[in-house]
């Protein structure tokens, strides 16, 4: 049993059709075991040479005092050594210095190179966190040497230990107010900071995470339809989250667990049966008016005012909910075998038994 977005098309067969410089000068640190020390020794890049801070006793731990952030290294990377640039580390040992590099961006510079991505193709580093200021990204070296290349393969577990100091940092999202709002639609402006839309019944938010948005966008929700506005496509650089509350009087019979949340380009949807929460990944949205072909098929029960029967056949067909308001499109050749489709309307949001 899936729930969708009203007016979009529910495919039953899916098809899933820098290393990043920096210049500058670096200041050089080499860490050693020593009992319960920690040793550095710096170049002349700045007017003032970095060091590890002086709060972090055990040479595993490397602390970045600039940008407030940590990284934890295994045993087996006893001697690494770190450059420092103005914007950047490059973290290595002897043999190869550019192992893999972590870099601060600013938000604004960001969200540039994410759009120029978007436009133009080609790689970009990968995304580890963000605060209020920067975007933490890391890169990792084209090739390694055969007396690194066993070290290299823990890059992204090093990675992972990635801590900020301050996580307070990361802004929470803020709850939209609506630019316009009554009864069943609400229109709301997003920026490059994301928010949360909330509709008028407070069933169904919508998470547009920081970042995810190369410049201001209207939506707008209407009976469960989540749309752009001024634009066919709109497209988040990050997935956003919906969620929708049900009445889990309206499945009685069938099974929670078997429930999905379907949007168009949504994913890895989930269900909290206890909250009675369902929940989906979105990668865009957009605007979709589906042309009601000239037979759809008629429902061969109707057991409620909210939900209709329908006979599917080898030869496809759209299904049209009671209000007329959403309809589902299934191509021919999809249903192998006669099979029967119950569709009905949990605030206005399509839920079937495909």
């Amino acid at each position: 049993m899936k729930i969708s977005q009203r007016g979009f098309i529910i495919p039953l067969l899916l098809v899933i059709a820098v290393l990043l410089l920096t210049g500058g000068a670096y200041v050089y640190i080499q860490n050693k075991q020593t009992s319960q020390s920690s040793e550095s020794a710096a170049t002349q890049a700045t007017s003032t040479p970095q060091t590890i801070s002086a709060r972090n006793t055990d040479w595993h731990v490397y602390h970045n005092s600039k940008y407030g952030f940590s990284l934890t290294f295994p045993d087996t990377w006893k001697g690494y050594r770190i450059e420092e640039s103005a914007s950047a580390i490059s973290v290595g040992i002897k043999d190869q210095q550019d192992i893999f590099i972590i870099s601060a961006i600013k938000k604004p510079e960001w969200y540039k190179m994410q759009k120029e991505a978007d436009q133009y193709g080609g790689p970009l580093p990968n995304l580890i966190t963000e605060d209020a200021d920067y975007a933490f990204v890391y890169s990792s070296a084209q090739d390694f040497t055969d007396a690194v290349i066993d070290l290299a393969r823990m890059r992204h577990t090093i990675v992972s230990t990635f801590t900020l100091d301050n996580p307070e940092k990361i802004t929470p999202l803020e709850k939209l107010t609506p630019m316009q709002s009554n009864a069943t639609m609400s229109l709301f402006k997003v920026g490059m900071s994301g928010g949360i839309l909330i509709s008028p019944d407070g069933k169904m938010t919508f998470q547009i995470p920081q970042g995810a948005l190369i410049a201001d966008a209207v939506i707008k929700y209407t009976n469960g339809s989540i749309d752009p506005v001024g634009t066919s496509l709109l497209t988040f650089l990050k997935p956003a989250i919906a969620t929708l509350s049900y009445d889990p009087s309206f499945v009685k019979g069938e099974d929670e667990r078997s429930l999905s949340l379907n949007m168009y380009d949504s994913f890895d949807s989930s269900v909290d049966i206890v909250k009675h929460v369902l929940t989906a990944k979105v990668n865009s949205i957009r605007t979709c008016q589906i042309p009601l072909q000239e037979e759809a098929l008629q429902p061969i029960q109707t057991p409620t005012a909210n939900a209709s029967v329908f006979m599917v056949t080898r030869r496809g067909g759209v299904l049209v909910s009671p209000d007329k308001k959403v309809q589902i499109e299934i191509p021919e050749g999809v249903v192998q075998t006669e099979i029967n489709i119950t569709i009905g309307l949990v605030n206005s949001v399509l839920v079937h038994n495909i």
